[in-house]
């Protein structure tokens, strides 16, 4: 019996791990949609100077 609880205890662990994971997932994907909503809008910008392979970069490319 006392094995059960330990396997239960597991699965309740688990399940509490995975409902953990799903909510930052969601929460993740909903700045993400933000964050594409305001770059595709131009509310911000992002500065591409600094990325390897841009004619500007002073650094190598």
């Amino acid at each position: 019996m006392a094995e059960q609880n330990r396997i239960v205890e597991l699965f309740e662990t688990v399940d509490h791990e995975i409902a953990v994971a799903e909510k930052q997932h969601v929460a993740l994907q909903q700045q993400k949609k933000g964050l594409m909503q305001r770059l595709l809008t131009g509310q911000i910008r992002v500065n591409t100077a600094h990325f390897p392979g841009n004619s500007e970069f002073p650094g190598k490319s």
